[in-house]
């Protein structure tokens, strides 16, 4: 059976490197959907898998290799609820953001949920989105119903855990409240469109995934995470694969065993500005559809929002092309605080209305800090970085200690790779901060 051009396909599709499952997966994953097609030549199911979007996807549920169970990496998933109980005293009300991909069949994502809340964290500060490429897992974690397969991990911890968050009459199904915690989504991670309505992350698991990639597809996916990454936030890899090898932008810190990484500058820059959260969205915004500048990491310095951390390969327009909402009717009320106006329509990822709120905010009331920043963090998220970067640089002539604006110009002072001015700016921020 020659498959090389159906191994060539998967490869463009998913990145999937046939040669890291082996010949005889991928050829008993092609036999399995040609018998139930009732195929019998390889070239006719080829021409078929082409053109058929739904066959493609079948063919992609036969090849992958869902491999999870409960309180995997226990160190690992120790390591990131520390990390996350450490602004919780002191952040009430703030929700951390975590992304598992790939999510299978949901243990992993339902693991991470439970071992923060064994942490100290409550319902409403833990924010979970799980992708996978697999339609078939994505349903299975949804019902949450578990085989024993799924509970290899032992121990005193474990057996707590199953106590507190399994159902009592049938110890192998997860609760409602640990189910609604996680939103599911299926997506590819070597899509361009991967996850772009789902703003930036304090935390992502990406465990021994990219293993089964190529070198270029695994070059792709890591600037998709950089892309979800806030500025301050962590990656859990797995065990197989050392991520600060295979991209010089992360860092592995944490304790051996926890196998995570933050971006270079942050780890090594001992007088980074501590995580402060930003304000949540209403409860009315999806997890998933929440602007790309939200996150618990990141620093939050004068009410505005911050924008997430694009570059001008991985901002496309594809990021913006949603629906825009109409104009906002102006009341009076919203004219007397067009700023706060313009912030709420940035929130709501109403790009067009929130860059007009602001003009006139800067046409009625002159040239503030906290609104040139805002414009920047507009014009940052549609991609407009030479435009972003002097409103910045005007917010600071303003007022040379705007912490918000000096982190944004940092970002983009390291996209250009202008170390000086990233170590200028690293020093004006320690010396903000400390001025509080």
């Amino acid at each position: 059976m020659d498959l090389t051009n159906i191994t060539q396909l998967l490869l463009q599709q998913i990145g999937l490197d046939h040669g890291t499952i082996g010949e005889a997966s991928i050829e008993l994953g092609v036999t399995a959907r040609m018998q139930a097609l009732r195929v019998n030549d390889v070239a006719n199911y080829l021409a078929r898998v082409i053109i058929d979007r739904e066959e493609l996807q079948a063919l992609i549920e036969e090849v992958i290799v869902p491999e999870t169970w409960f309180f995997r990496g226990f160190d690992q998933l120790r390591y990131m609820a520390e990390v996350g109980s450490q602004w919780r005293p002191s952040f009430p009300g703030h929700s951390l953001r975590v992304l598992s991909i790939p999510c299978s069949s949901g243990e992993e994502p339902y693991s991470i949920y439970m071992f923060l809340r064994h942490h100290g964290l409550e319902p409403s500060q833990i924010r979970i989105v799980a992708a996978d490429i697999s339609q078939r897992s994505i349903d299975r974690a949804t019902r949450g119903v578990y085989g024993d397969l799924s509970f290899r991990e032992t121990g005193p911890l474990c057996d707590v855990l199953r106590h507190r968050f399994f159902e009592r009459d049938s110890n192998q199904t997860v609760i409602p409240e640990v189910r609604s915690a996680v939103q599911f989504r299926q997506d590819n991670l070597v899509s361009p469109t991967f996850l772009v309505d789902a703003g930036v992350f304090d935390m992502i698991f990406c465990r021994n995934l990219l293993i089964y990639f190529d070198q270029p597809s695994r070059q792709f996916a890591l600037q998709s995470l950089q892309r979800l990454l806030a500025p301050n936030g962590y990656v859990f890899g797995g065990h197989a694969e050392q991520l600060a090898m295979i991209d010089p932008q992360l860092q592995s810190v944490g304790p051996a065993g926890a196998f995570a990484y933050q971006r270079a500058d942050v780890a090594n820059n001992a007088a980074r500005p501590s995580p402060l959260p930003l304000r949540n969205p209403p409860p009315s915004i999806p997890p998933a559809r929440e602007p790309a500048f939200r996150s618990a990491f990141a620093p939050d310095v004068s009410g505005t929002a911050l924008a997430a951390d694009f570059s001008p390969e991985t901002s496309t327009s594809r990021q913006l092309a949603r629906p825009v909402a109409s104009a906002i009717p102006l009341t009076k009320s919203t004219i007397q605080d067009l700023l706060a106006s313009a912030e709420q329509a940035a929130n709501s990822g109403q790009l067009s209305d929130a860059r007009s709120l602001c003009a006139r905010h800067l046409e009625q009331h002159g040239p503030t800090a906290s609104a040139m920043c805002l414009m920047g963090v507009i014009q940052n998220a549609a991609g407009e970085l030479a435009d972003a970067e002097k409103s910045f640089q005007k917010a600071v002539y303003l007022d040379p200690a705007h912490k918000d604006s000096l982190w944004h110009l940092k970002l983009l002072a390291e996209k250009r790779g202008d170390q000086r001015a990233v170590e200028t700016l690293n020093r004006r921020l320690a010396r903000a901060m400390s001025s509080d």
